[in-house]
Order: C-alpha cells, then structure tokens, then sequence
C-alpha cells in the first residue's frame, strides 16, 4: 500500500472531525442518552490518533517511543483548539471541559494500543 493512502485517509479525518465538530448542532443526528457524545468524542480521537501514529510509522520506520507520544500530544492539543473554537466561534456550541477528557482518553488509549502493537512487531 503507499504510503500516501494512510496519510490521506489521517487527514481527511482530521478535516472530518474539525468539520463536524463546528458545524449547527441542527445539522448533526440526535441521540436521545446522557453523556452518549463522551463516547463518540473519546471513538473518533481513538480512530484519529491511531490513523496519525500508523502514517509516522509508515514513513518514519524507526520512529520511537518520544516520535509517536509527540503525535498523541499534538492530537490532543487539535482536540483543545476544537474545544477553544466552539466557544469561541460557534453560536450553537459550546467550550465543556469534558469533551477535552474524552478526547484525551481516546488518544491515551489509542497510543496505548499502538505502542503495544509496534513492540511486539519489533520483536518478531
């Protein structure tokens, strides 16, 4: 597979979450379960942060440990900046604390998974 693929599919995610995290609210389905977002927010930082640590690892092979928390952290800071906007550029939005934390344990989880799987594929 190219590696041009992996790095299209990470940002067109990216665009998509950015995306869907500005637009109306009356724009987007609604589920009708408390806190039910919380686990929509912390899937798609999951599914983000792992698409980004799969391209670094597809053009950098000898990426490291420090290589891939970098890429986490610059995910959980996109995650931040998201928050910031909708509070800041959004009629129907709104800054919560708790979408951080969802985002952030996504991203933890994700980068958890991913170095778990990148060690045992060096060792084989």
């Amino acid at each position: 597979m190219s590696s041009k693929i992996p790095m299209a599919i990470a940002s067109i995610c990216t665009l998509l979450i950015a995306y869907f995290s500005l637009v109306e609210n009356g724009k987007m389905p609604k589920v009708d379960i408390d806190d039910v977002d919380k686990l929509y927010h912390g899937f798609a930082y999951f599914v983000l942060n792992g698409l980004w640590l799969v391209v670094l690892r597809k053009f950098k092979r000898k990426s490291g440990y420090m290589t891939f928390l970098k890429i986490s952290i610059l995910v959980i800071a996109f995650g931040i900046i998201i928050e910031v906007l909708q509070g800041t550029t959004t009629t129907n939005r709104s800054f919560d604390y708790y979408d951080i934390l969802a985002n952030s344990i996504g991203v933890i989880l994700s980068f958890l998974c991913f170095m778990m799987i990148h060690k045992r594929s060096l060792e084989i």
